[in-house]
This record gives C-alpha cells, structure tokens and sequence, in this order.
C-alpha cells in the first residue's frame, strides 16, 4: 500500500511539472488568432498580438509549407493578414508563431490548425496577356492540379498561367477544363476562340528554295484559311531598299521577312529574317561551230534547272571566252555575243590545223559564277605559205636537182607534201623533204620549175625558178663517127677502086700469057 502511494504521489507531481513547463509565465505575452476561409486562400485574424515578429504558416500534409512573415508595433492597427494562391478546396494546416523581443519563440493559440479553402468558379479564373503562341490564364488560385488542356500547362509569375498553342489550335476553339478533386460538382471549363494574331512567328518553319524566281515556302497554321505572307528582301550591304521575293537576281545576299495577312490585312507580325541568296546551276553544251581562214564561231547552249524559268531575263548575265594554244602562248580572251539560250564566242587569227584549249564561263554582274565549259579544238586546215629557199641547178646535161625549205608557219593541214612541176606539163610530188632530182629532159631546152607545197586539202603559192639543158654528148659522138666515117670513105674509095682496078687489069694479063703459053705448047 505504501509503494502504491508513492507511485501517485509520483505522477501527480510530474504532471503539475509538466503543466507548468507548457503554460507560458505570467512574464511571457501571450497571442492568438483566428482562420476563416476566403477566396483564394486564408484570412489570419490576430486577436491578441503582442510587438514581435510573427510567422503564418500554412502547408497541405506532407507537402511545402507557404509562409509569410508579419512584424507587428505596438502602434500597429492591422489585425488581420491573408495568404492566397492555395488550391481551392484543400484541407491545410495552419499555425502563428511570435519571436518576442528576447529571441523566445511562442506559438500563438489558434482555432484548431486546420481549415479547408473554398470553391473556385468561372469568375476566379480570368483571360490574361500572354506571350506569342501561348493562351493564358490568371487566377488568385493555384490550379497546377485542377486544370486540363490538350497541351502542358506553364506556370508564370503573379497567378499567370498559360498553354503553348498547337498549329491545329490557331483559328479554332481552345478548351481548358478545370476540376476540384474535393469539391462537389465544381469542375467546369473555358472555351475560347484563337485568333490569327496568336500565331508566334519565330516558331515557323520557312523553306527557301534554291530556284528563281524566288519562293519562300511557310508552314501556316492550317485551320486559318485566309492567311497569307507577303515577303519583301534587302539586299546585304544596301539600307532602305524593298524588293519583291519575285524580282530577286541570283548570286546576290538578300535578308528576307514576311508580313503575315489576314483576309490581305496585316496582322503586324513578321517572319524571322531568311538569308537568300541563289545559285543557278548552269550546263553548257557546244551545239555548232564554223572555221574558215580568218575566224573561229562556236555557239553554245545554256541550261538551269535552278533558274531556267528566267535564263532569258537575267540582264546581267555575260559570258567570258578565252583561247590557249596547246603549249603556246598565253590566253587571249575573245568576242563573245550572249543570246537568250547561250552565247557566241568569235575567235580571231587562229593558226590553221592547230589545237587550242578553250574555256567559256558564265558571269554574273562581272563575276565568275559557275566552271563553265572546257573543251580542246583543232582549227581547220589552212593554205601553206610559199616553200622557201628555193634552189634548181643542173647536175647533167638534161637532169636537175630540185631543193627547197618548208613554208613559214607549216603546212597547215593534215599532210606533207611537195609537187614540182615543170613548165605546167609534168608533176612529180615527193611527201618527206623537198629534194627532187628530174632526168631524162629535153637537151638544150629552158624549163620553169614550180615548186608548191600541199597540205591534202590546199595547195600554196607557187615558188618559181628557170633553168635550161645542155647538148646530148652521145648523139654528137655518134655524129662525129658518123661524119669520120664519111670522110674516110670519101678519101680512101678513090684509092682503093685504082688498086682494085689495076689489080684486076694484072689478073687479065696474067690469064692470057698463060693461054699463049699453052697454045704454043700444043703446036710443038
């Protein structure tokens, strides 16, 4: 019995301690407030507030705390304070703390440290300002988790909140809906209609395509059915110019903008700048060309796909050709005549049967614009040059020796070729080198000789000498035998029909002495 009395003389004594501790000493000042509900938050009511510095404290369970921090005077007159931007229908937990004079934090009494926010209706929630592509909203609620939308909701300062439109969105009706899980039958939404002049211009897709005349392709936002973009460009380094997207000219920096047109009204909204400058693709192709002894035409076609639709009306567009010959001199630029598909190129003073390189390139405002066109010609033939040096001279009485030195500047043609002619009634021809020997002439007679050189299409000016045969020494030979001959017989047949006369005339003597002779013999 006497341990069972100890134990509640025991707790009786630690309960007054404990009561003691938690009362505040008379010393201490003593606070307290009340909370009722307003729109879009609380309203704190001071009914006791001692000079110090207070903190209201208002948080959902296990969720931040939002706080606001309130000095009072002894002079101050304002009782209440409020906190908003709380989500409407939420349970929160409240208290009011004082720091006094002395650094002593004392909780101040309030009613119960729970309270409930009210409804929210369509009149909190207004239409607000926004930047380009966005719909916004502005409430004293903090409706982060009571709203719905088919795009994600973004949340600014000052109860602003808004929505990032949808190209499908611009011209049509937006619906956002909003919902209070802990509210009975107060959800509810806002339909809005959206304007052209919601359209955000810096998030549209512009495509430049590299053609002429010039095209600027925008994305518009497709349930907007009057909507149009007039463009105009500036040349780079040119201020004050305004030039229609379809006048520009190619191989020239335009910065380019867009007014957006409503029903052909502007809407003042403008496109980012677009940079442009475009490049024609240009294909040239030989289609003829004429050679005679003192020019050289060629004609040229021009092709563009990028700018082939205006080819005819670039104004500023040239062409310049030039000539090399193929391990000659150096180049040497040449007429050239643009036509609306091409161009001409003359040449002047070609060397004949010649190669030469020839380039023809574009150009634009005196600029090389494109590689152009490089090919390799050969001139066509041309007539030889006299031969030089001509030299004829006799080496037997009715045969020459023909020599010469090749034309000045060549032959000019395909072929090498050399033809003697002799008084314009016998021709022999030798191809390598002029050096002809020619027999079997007439004696003693004079002869023109013609020497001309032939390239297997023209022949040149005939070079000219003169030379004559001698006698034929066989034929006087045999004339002078012919006439020793004579001459002998002339001075020897006398003579000799003498002896032959006497010598028969002795034969006929002889005879008869011997018939005397035998006659005599037959009488004795």
């Amino acid at each position: 019995m006497a341990d069972r009395g100890a134990s509640r003389l025991l707790l009786v004594l630690t309960t007054i301690i404990c009561l003691a501790k938690s009362e505040p000493s008379a010393a201490s000042p003593q606070c307290s407030y009340s909370v009722r509900a307003i729109r879009f938050g609380f309203q704190f009511k001071m009914t006791s507030f001692p000079t110090g510095r207070y903190t209201i404290s208002v948080g959902e369970e296990g969720s931040p705390t939002t706080e606001k921090i309130v000095n009072v005077s002894s002079s101050s007159k304002n009782p209440t304070h409020e906190i908003q931007h709380l989500k409407p229908c939420t349970e929160y937990e409240h208290k009011v703390t004082m720091l006094d004079n002395n650094g002593t934090e004392i909780s101040c009494s309030g009613s119960g440290g729970k309270a409930k926010t009210l409804n929210m209706n369509e009149q909190d929630v207004t239409n607000s300002p926004c930047i380009p592509g966005h719909v916004c909203y502005h409430s004293g609620w903090n409706i982060n988790s009571s709203v719905s939308a088919p795009n994600q909701t973004q949340q600014f300062r000052n109860g602003t909140f808004g929505f990032k439109l949808a190209e499908d969105d611009i011209c049509s009706n937006f619906t956002v809906s909003f919902y209070q899980d802990n509210c009975n039958d107060s959800s509810f939404s806002l339909t809005r209609y959206i304007p052209a002049d919601y359209i955000n211009p810096n998030e549209m897709n512009q495509t430049q395509h590299n053609r002429l005349p010039a095209e600027i392709e925008t994305k518009l936002p497709p349930n907007c059915k009057n909507l149009s973009i007039e463009y105009t460009c500036s040349e780079s380094g040119k201020v004050g110019d305004s030039i229609l997207l379809s006048n520009l000219e190619p191989f020239t920096d335009y910065s380019c903008t867009g007014l957006i047109k409503n029903n052909n009204v502007s809407i003042n909204k403008k496109t980012p700048a677009v940079q442009v400058n475009i490049a024609c693709d240009f294909t040239m192709v030989i289609s003829d060309t004429y050679d005679n002894e003192s020019l050289t035409v060629g004609w040229w076609q021009t092709t563009s796909e990028n700018c082939g639709a205006v080819l005819p009306n670039l104004e500023k567009l040239s062409y310049t050709c030039s000539t090399q010959e193929v391990d000659g001199d150096a180049k040497k630029h040449a007429k050239t005549v643009r036509q609306p598909r091409g161009g001409i190129c003359t040449t002047y003073e070609f060397k004949r049967f010649t190669d030469y390189d020839v380039e023809i390139y574009p150009t634009y405002n005196n600029k090389k614009v494109s590689q152009g066109l490089a090919f390799r010609v050969r001139t066509n033939s041309g007539v030889p040059d006299k031969v030089q040096q001509l030299k004829v001279r006799l080496i037997k009485n009715n045969v020459i020796r023909v020599s010469c030195s090749p034309p000045v500047g060549g032959f000019k043609g395909p072929k090498k070729v050399y033809i003697v002619r002799l008084s314009g009634n016998r021709e022999v021809v030798e191809t390598d080198e002029c050096l002809f020997e020619i027999g079997d002439l007439n004696y003693l007679t004079s002869y023109t000789v013609q020497v001309v050189a032939f390239n297997g299409k023209h022949e040149s000016e005939a070079e000219t000498a003169k030379v004559s045969t001698r006698y034929n020494n066989k034929a006087l030979n045999g004339i002078l035998i012919f006439i020793l001959i004579r001459l002998i017989i002339i001075l020897v047949a006398p003579r000799l029909a003498v002896f032959i006369k006497k010598q028969k005339k002795s034969k006929r003597v002889t005879r008869e002495e011997v018939k005397l002779t035998s006659t005599a013999k037959a009488y004795i």
